[in-house]
């Protein structure tokens, strides 16, 4: 087996960002982890998940992904939600506040404090998200993530 090598990482990672297509499909798996977390928020039954859904890391991954489909000038990535507050505004709905610990990716590992909050709505299958909006505030800049 052979091992990977760093090359071989920033290749897989530049042929991912180049394409719009893969970085939309990648939030489109990240949007189905969080509508199963959120269906669990909720009580709404749902098939039985692959894992054990976590409401703040699957809203994390999908921030992670989101930020780099162009709802901010350069690539970010979202490094942890903090006292996540969430609440029911619906049989299908929620909405949430927290810190959010985002960074930009240029390889140097900063990451700086910033809020987000929105609401999402998850489909009556609990399979897709049927809309989400999410506001990001950090350093001075607004952001805003939401299902196109």
């Amino acid at each position: 087996m052979r091992k990977k090598t760093k090359k071989c990482d920033n290749e897989y990672f530049k042929k991912l960002y180049s394409s719009k297509r893969r970085l939309k499909s990648r939030v489109l798996w990240n949007e189905r982890d969080v509508a199963q977390a959120v269906a669990t928020y909720l009580g709404i039954p749902s098939a039985k998940p692959k894992r054990k859904p976590r409401l703040s890391s699957d809203l994390e991954w999908l921030l992670t992904w989101k930020l780099k489909t162009g709802c901010c000038p350069r690539f970010m990535w979202c490094d942890g939600l903090v006292n996540l507050r969430v609440k029911r505004i619906g049989k299908y709905c929620i909405a949430f506040k927290s810190e959010i610990w985002i960074g930009v990716e240029d390889g140097s590992g900063n990451t700086s404090e910033g809020t987000i909050s929105g609401e999402i709505a998850v489909g009556h299958t609990s399979k897709k998200l049927k809309s989400y909006l999410m506001i990001i505030q950090h350093e001075g800049s607004t952001y805003i993530a939401k299902k196109t």
